[in-house]
């Protein structure tokens, strides 16, 4: 068998909603290259950008932590530290969370990234949903898909030293309740 490739130009008469990139948050090695999917939302379908589309810019935040090789076009981390890096599409932006060489007595850190419920596990990355008791040293990321929510529809305990982060523009419905405990 002998297969050939064509590339094809398409012009699409929908309009732009939105544009996001996967995945928000990523915890890394220091020299590790990585690449971030980044996908415009029109209204009635999905695509794909490659960094060559002169509308797509990336601002790091802290370039001693991560830097853009623009010969591979990929990601590379340095330093040990936290980083972010804003997205623009179009006038769209997205933020992706870069955590390089997190220091081995940190605990797992539990993201929601889907849409509905808490006690989803679809709604979580890996399907791994935080416990319900949150011990310190513990980090909880509220990071539903583009236009969905998070609804904390459990009783959850957040202890001294742990911690729920909701990434800007999300939304973190809580009709439950929180407890926090201090030491």
């Amino acid at each position: 068998n002998h297969y050939d490739s064509i590339m094809l130009n398409v012009k699409c008469n929908s309009t732009l909603t939105g544009f996001y990139i996967s995945p928000h948050t990523q915890i890394l090695n220091k020299q590790q290259y990585f690449n971030i999917s980044f996908q415009p939302q029109y209204n009635n379908l999905v695509g794909t950008l490659n960094f060559d589309i002169d509308s797509l810019t990336k601002t790091i935040a802290d370039i001693n932590v991560v830097r853009f090789d623009s010969t591979t076009y990929q990601f590379v981390t340095k330093d040990t530290g936290t980083t972010h890096i804003i997205f623009e599409y179009k006038g769209f932006k997205d933020t992706a969370y870069i955590y390089v060489s997190r220091p081995p007595d940190l605990q797992p850190i539990y993201t929601f990234t889907g849409n509905g419920n808490w006690s989803d596990a679809a709604n979580w990355l890996n399907y791994a949903i935080p416990p319900a008791t949150l011990p310190s040293g513990i980090q909880i990321i509220i990071d539903p898909i583009l236009g969905g929510e998070c609804v904390l529809d459990i009783n959850q305990t957040i202890l001294s030293g742990a911690s729920i982060i909701v990434q800007s523009n999300k939304v973190f419905r809580v009709p439950g309740s929180v407890t926090l405990q201090q030491p």
